[in-house]
């Protein structure tokens, strides 16, 4: 029997997954504030060892890019600090600092050949986290109903994505370690099926239509799949994805998508008030279309101009927080993993697939929902170590 062991890098993995991966709703334990605290300064110190790695050529980009992100999301927090009841500045910091952890903890991973344990291990995590969710779903159902429709893991979205990131995490797993195939399409079989269970026993049509799209890029040929690791296809789908907010208007009034709304997803065409929220941003972001009004702002000026709690579109959401110049500067930051693996051999490429897939998914949802969240920037991250493991994998091999 394989001896399980626990290392430092298996500690470093976990923190990284509870700040990054978990989205613990703080609501059922308000102390996780203070783990999520300890979690970064511990990291911290572990990254400080291996600073020497993120000066590497093959890193200076993206780490570049990393700290540009942090000025376009600073420089709006403290210009706006004092304008809300929650301080922009402070919700900046932790962001910011844990996604520069996950991108940087990833980079050591690489280096020292331990990405492939990575995929492995937080397929392990995901599937035990949940598999937690789904239990305390089904059997304490009366206590989540009482918490605003909030589960172990935050939101009936949240819930849906996790499974989604799941499926892709244990494809992953399954074409970077040879596994019988039998035995891994049933256990996929098993986990989609499952996965479709929970995501309709949360009522989540937004899971579902994700659950769809994200079975139908991985049912794509070879070259398609190739296709959307081209960093042209991935901004054009940013801006189709953004676009809509725009062109709802041409978009509903196709009677195809017209029946589809009413008919399948039982909704009005208003799209539960995403078409008054659209119509409003012109209002919302006047003024304010440099910069934003601040990470972590969205709340309360949604709130305050339409009654709603978000923009309910993934890239105006940045757009309200960091104005159009910070979110242009973090769809290129996204743009340095997707550059990166035009460096990589198409049979390397198809084992980051799923992962692909997943991202993909979450820009396509994020036509009408609130995507790009950590689960997102965790996963690029997982994409981008991958990608450049398996560049050097390459090299070293040659």
């Amino acid at each position: 029997m394989k001896k399980y062991t626990v290392s430092i890098t298996k500690i470093i993995l976990f923190l990284i997954y509870i700040m990054e991966f978990s989205n613990f709703y703080i609501g059922f334990l308000p102390q996780f504030q203070y783990i999520k605290y300890i979690s970064i300064c511990i990291v911290a110190i572990y990254l400080f060892k291996n600073a020497s790695i993120f000066m590497r050529v093959e890193h200076i980009k993206l780490n570049g890019m990393l700290v540009l992100f942090a000025l376009a999301m600073f420089y709006p927090s403290i210009v706006y600090m004092n304008n809300y009841e929650r301080n922009p500045l402070l919700a900046t910091i932790v962001f910011w600092v844990i996604q520069a952890e996950t991108f940087l903890t990833m980079e050591v991973m690489c280096v020292n050949n331990k990405m492939e344990m990575v995929v492995q291990y937080y397929y392990k995590l995901t599937l035990l986290w949940t598999l937690l969710t789904d239990i305390l779903t089904i059997f304490l159902t009366s206590v989540f109903t009482t918490r605003a429709g909030n589960y172990l893991v935050g939101t009936k979205f949240t819930v849906s994505y996790l499974h989604l990131l799941l499926i892709a995490l244990m494809m992953t797993k399954d074409r970077i370690v040879k596994r019988n195939k039998i035995i891994s399409n049933s256990a996929l079989f098993v986990t989609l099926i499952w996965s479709a269970f929970i995501i309709i026993r949360v009522q989540c049509n937004t899971g579902l239509i994700g659950l769809v799209l994200l079975f139908i890029i991985l049912a794509t040929p070879k070259k398609i799949k190739i296709g959307l690791c081209s960093p042209l296809l991935f901004t054009t789908t940013v801006l189709i994805s953004t676009a809509f907010s725009i062109g709802y208007e041409a978009v509903l009034a196709n009677p195809s998508i017209q029946h589809f709304i009413s008919y399948y997803l039982k909704r009005e065409l208003t799209l539960t008030g995403r078409t008054y929220i659209y119509a409003m941003m012109p209002k919302i972001l006047k003024g304010h279309y440099a910069i934003g009004y601040g990470y972590g702002t969205t709340y309360e000026v949604c709130r305050h101009f339409t009654g709603f709690a978000d923009t309910q579109n993934a890239i105006l959401e940045w757009i309200v927080q960091l104005g159009v110049v910070g979110t242009i500067i973090l769809v290129v930051f996204f743009l340095c993993t997707f550059k990166k693996m035009k460096l990589c051999r198409e049979d390397n490429l198809l084992k980051c697939m799923p992962l692909v897939g997943y991202i993909y998914s979450m820009v396509l949802l994020g036509t009408v929902e609130i995507t790009i969240d950590n689960l997102f920037f965790g996963t690029v991250a997982i994409v981008y170590g991958l990608v450049c493991y398996l560049i050097q994998e390459e090299i070293t091999n040659y």
